[in-house]
Protein backbone atom coordinates (compact mmCIF):
# COMPACT_ATOMS: atom_id res chain seq x y z
CA UNK A 1 0.00 0.00 0.00
CA UNK A 2 2.84 2.39 1.17
CA UNK A 3 4.69 1.54 -2.28
CA UNK A 4 1.40 2.59 -4.35
CA UNK A 5 1.18 5.82 -2.44
CA UNK A 6 4.52 6.79 -3.74
CA UNK A 7 3.79 5.61 -6.96
CA UNK A 8 0.77 8.09 -7.20
CA UNK A 9 2.60 10.72 -5.44
CA UNK A 10 5.34 10.88 -8.05
CA UNK A 11 2.84 10.53 -10.82
CA UNK A 12 0.85 13.35 -9.52
CA UNK A 13 4.22 15.72 -9.06
CA UNK A 14 5.55 14.56 -12.73
CA UNK A 15 1.59 15.71 -14.16
CA UNK A 16 1.81 18.97 -12.34
CA UNK A 17 5.55 19.67 -13.67
CA UNK A 18 4.35 18.78 -17.22
CA UNK A 19 0.92 20.87 -17.05
CA UNK A 20 3.36 24.02 -15.34
CA UNK A 21 5.77 24.21 -17.80
CA UNK A 22 2.91 23.54 -21.29
CA UNK A 23 0.69 25.89 -19.55
CA UNK A 24 2.48 28.25 -17.78
CA UNK A 25 5.79 28.58 -19.29
CA UNK A 26 4.25 27.71 -22.94
CA UNK A 27 1.48 30.27 -23.02
CA UNK A 28 2.72 33.82 -22.51
CA UNK A 29 5.59 32.72 -20.83
CA UNK A 30 9.16 33.00 -22.15
CA UNK A 31 8.40 30.72 -25.25
CA UNK A 32 10.81 31.18 -28.05
CA UNK A 33 10.23 28.57 -31.01
CA UNK A 34 12.65 27.43 -32.91
CA UNK A 35 11.22 28.76 -36.48
CA UNK A 36 12.74 26.84 -39.87
CA UNK A 37 11.16 27.35 -43.55
CA UNK A 38 9.22 24.24 -45.28
CA UNK A 39 9.41 25.09 -48.96
CA UNK A 40 5.62 25.35 -50.26
CA UNK A 41 4.18 24.47 -53.83
CA UNK A 42 2.90 27.27 -55.65
CA UNK A 43 1.74 28.02 -59.29
CA UNK A 44 2.70 31.33 -59.91
CA UNK A 45 6.00 32.71 -60.44
CA UNK A 46 5.99 36.41 -60.34
CA UNK A 47 9.35 36.68 -62.47
CA UNK A 48 11.45 35.22 -65.10
CA UNK A 49 14.78 35.26 -65.33
CA UNK A 50 16.80 34.11 -68.57
CA UNK A 51 20.40 33.97 -69.01
CA UNK A 52 21.49 33.98 -72.66
CA UNK A 53 25.23 34.23 -74.13
CA UNK A 54 26.65 36.63 -76.21
CA UNK A 55 29.90 36.15 -78.47
CA UNK A 56 32.11 37.68 -76.10
CA UNK A 57 31.84 34.63 -73.84
CA UNK A 58 30.03 36.29 -71.16
CA UNK A 59 26.71 35.52 -70.47
CA UNK A 60 23.91 38.65 -69.43
CA UNK A 61 20.44 38.10 -67.35
CA UNK A 62 17.51 39.89 -68.54
CA UNK A 63 14.29 39.60 -66.21
CA UNK A 64 10.46 39.97 -67.80
CA UNK A 65 8.54 41.43 -64.51
CA UNK A 66 5.06 40.04 -64.45
CA UNK A 67 3.14 42.93 -62.08
CA UNK A 68 1.68 45.67 -63.10
CA UNK A 69 3.33 49.57 -60.81
CA UNK A 70 0.50 49.67 -57.59
CA UNK A 71 -0.22 48.50 -54.46
CA UNK A 72 -2.62 45.79 -53.51
CA UNK A 73 -3.96 44.50 -50.80
CA UNK A 74 -4.76 40.85 -50.16
CA UNK A 75 -7.71 38.91 -49.01
CA UNK A 76 -8.55 38.81 -45.17
CA UNK A 77 -7.20 35.25 -44.41
CA UNK A 78 -8.83 33.80 -41.09
CA UNK A 79 -6.13 31.28 -39.39
CA UNK A 80 -6.66 29.50 -36.22
CA UNK A 81 -4.97 32.41 -34.15
CA UNK A 82 -6.77 35.42 -35.95
CA UNK A 83 -6.80 37.09 -39.12
CA UNK A 84 -3.88 37.96 -41.65
CA UNK A 85 -3.96 40.55 -44.39
CA UNK A 86 -1.40 41.70 -46.37
CA UNK A 87 -0.66 44.56 -48.59
CA UNK A 88 2.27 44.71 -51.77
CA UNK A 89 3.52 47.68 -53.09
CA UNK A 90 4.78 47.29 -56.68
CA UNK A 91 7.14 49.71 -57.88
CA UNK A 92 8.91 49.12 -61.81
CA UNK A 93 7.24 45.73 -62.05
CA UNK A 94 8.96 44.26 -58.71
CA UNK A 95 7.87 43.96 -55.31
CA UNK A 96 9.24 46.95 -53.41
CA UNK A 97 7.23 46.68 -49.88
CA UNK A 98 5.01 44.28 -48.16
CA UNK A 99 2.54 45.67 -45.38
CA UNK A 100 1.13 43.56 -42.66
CA UNK A 101 -2.47 44.57 -41.91
CA UNK A 102 -3.50 42.37 -40.21
CA UNK A 103 -2.32 39.18 -38.07
CA UNK A 104 -2.65 37.16 -35.12
CA UNK A 105 -1.12 39.43 -31.71
CA UNK A 106 -3.52 39.23 -28.99
CA UNK A 107 -1.52 37.17 -26.81
CA UNK A 108 2.19 37.76 -26.23
CA UNK A 109 2.95 34.25 -27.87
CA UNK A 110 0.85 35.16 -30.90
CA UNK A 111 2.39 38.20 -31.54
CA UNK A 112 6.09 36.81 -30.80
CA UNK A 113 5.36 33.80 -33.26
CA UNK A 114 3.51 36.45 -35.51
CA UNK A 115 6.40 39.21 -35.44
CA UNK A 116 9.31 36.68 -36.29
CA UNK A 117 7.16 34.40 -39.14
CA UNK A 118 6.00 37.73 -41.12
CA UNK A 119 9.81 39.31 -40.97
CA UNK A 120 10.95 36.10 -42.40
CA UNK A 121 8.42 35.74 -44.80
CA UNK A 122 8.54 39.26 -46.24
CA UNK A 123 12.19 39.26 -46.46
CA UNK A 124 11.99 36.04 -48.71
CA UNK A 125 9.20 37.51 -51.06
CA UNK A 126 11.02 40.41 -51.65
CA UNK A 127 14.24 38.84 -52.37
CA UNK A 128 12.63 36.19 -54.84
CA UNK A 129 10.37 38.33 -55.92
CA UNK A 130 7.52 35.19 -55.70
CA UNK A 131 4.58 34.04 -54.12
CA UNK A 132 6.31 30.85 -53.78
CA UNK A 133 7.81 30.99 -50.78
CA UNK A 134 8.71 28.63 -47.61
CA UNK A 135 6.75 28.15 -45.11
CA UNK A 136 8.12 28.90 -41.21
CA UNK A 137 8.12 25.83 -39.61
CA UNK A 138 6.25 26.89 -36.00
CA UNK A 139 4.28 29.22 -37.25
CA UNK A 140 2.20 27.10 -39.68
CA UNK A 141 -1.48 29.21 -39.60
CA UNK A 142 0.60 32.56 -40.13
CA UNK A 143 2.33 31.30 -42.70
CA UNK A 144 -0.62 29.95 -44.46
CA UNK A 145 -2.47 32.90 -44.01
CA UNK A 146 0.20 35.24 -44.98
CA UNK A 147 1.00 33.35 -47.91
CA UNK A 148 -2.81 32.87 -49.03
CA UNK A 149 -3.19 37.18 -48.36
CA UNK A 150 0.09 37.43 -50.44
CA UNK A 151 -1.32 35.52 -54.04
CA UNK A 152 -4.70 37.17 -53.51
CA UNK A 153 -2.60 40.77 -53.81
CA UNK A 154 -0.12 39.41 -56.35
CA UNK A 155 -3.34 38.36 -58.20
CA UNK A 156 -4.12 41.89 -58.78
CA UNK A 157 -1.24 43.23 -59.98
CA UNK A 158 -1.19 40.82 -62.82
Amino acid sequence: MRRYIQITFFSLLFLALLIYVRVIKGIGGNYKPILTTKKTQNQNNSQVATTTNNNSGSSQSTTSNKYKDGTYTGQVENVYYGNVQVQVTVSSGAISKINVLQYPNDNPTSNYISTQAISMLKSEVIQTQSGNVNMISGASYVSSGFIQSLQSALSQAG
